[in-house]
């Protein structure tokens, strides 16, 4: 898998932009909605979030075999999950205010989603690229009360972004 490359500064010498979000995809799979879209859900969450630090967040679409070893490897749970996100910070007592991290999408589960609430793929795909942005702003859904807030937030942006609420008991 290789990512592609940040964006060469501009001709003053400085960089166009502080957010770099790149995609990427392993396995074969395809992406599930358009390119722009995903992007915009990826942004949409961040200013919600009131967030306007650098960021650099790389989107990886996969396939369902690896994103369960990816949460056999890290999350020590060997079974299939929807987005995994991971948060890097180059300082853990002083962390970064910027957001930088890792997304991993599996398509398979976005589209078994999607057929079993009755959304569309391009829906569900922008309802789990929200939901693991949530993540890498440091939103949890563990404990009961926290997930009530996060996914509340996560349906309101998924709602700005055009679509539908489907779960309109959160």
């Amino acid at each position: 898998m290789s990512l592609p490359r940040r964006r060469r500064p501009s001709k003053k010498g400085r960089a166009r932009s502080l957010r770099h979000i790149r995609f990427a995809r392993e396995g074969g799979v395809r992406a599930p909605l358009p390119l722009r879209l995903a992007r915009r859900a990826v942004s949409e969450t961040l200013r919600s979030a009131g967030r306007r630090e650098p960021l650099d967040v790389n989107v990886v679409w996969v396939s369902a075999p690896r994103i369960r070893a990816l949460n056999r490897r890290f999350r020590s749970t060997d079974r299939g999950t929807d987005v995994i996100s991971f948060r890097y910070d180059a300082d853990k007592e002083f962390p970064s205010p910027a957001v930088s991290g890792d997304l991993f999408v599996c398509v398979g589960r976005a589209r078994y989603n999607a057929r079993r609430f009755h959304v569309s793929v391009e829906e569900e795909a922008v309802r789990l690229l929200v939901h693991g942005t949530l993540h890498l702003l440091g939103f949890t859904d563990y404990v009961p009360v926290e997930k009530k807030k996060m996914w509340r937030r996560q349906e309101g942006i998924v709602r700005r972004l055009g679509f539908g609420d489907a779960f309109p008991q959160i």
